[in-house]
């Protein structure tokens, strides 16, 4: 019986569409910019982000793309901030706090999930 070769991670997620929660979070944006720096072939990456602190997605989106993880990128690849979308929404809420238009949007193209979203709170109970 053969086997075929397994595909590199860069195979694998080249044309790949993904959906990342926490991506504003420390874990998600090292995620973010390692899938990007060693998987050029990234179709989308879709972000949940919410409007916090008075600022916007769309304001908190630009914070992301120039703090310090994304410096190495910004030299080596200017553009790779095309295949970045923010989604508003929150992970405290139901389905998400999706719009139905998001929702709909993500379930049809989204095929990885990284859910790196967490509270910060030590103090907060379980549910």
């Amino acid at each position: 019986m053969e086997t075929k070769p397994l595909p590199s991670v860069a195979e694998y997620y080249a044309g790949k569409c993904m959906f990342i929660t926490g991506a504003t979070g420390f874990i998600g944006k090292v995620l973010i910019e390692k899938l990007l720096r060693c998987c050029p072939g990234i179709k989308t990456i879709y972000m949940l982000m919410r409007p916090k602190k008075g600022q916007s997605i769309d304001e908190r989106f630009q914070d992301l793309l120039h703090s310090r993880p994304f410096d190495k990128l910004w030299k080596e690849r200017p553009d790779f901030h095309r295949v970045l979308h923010p989604i508003e929404g929150d992970i405290m809420e139901e389905k998400l706090g999706l719009k139905d238009r998001d929702s709909k949007l993500l379930s049809e193209e989204v095929e990885i999930v990284f859910h790196s979203a967490a509270t910060i709170r030590f103090d907060e109970h379980i549910r």
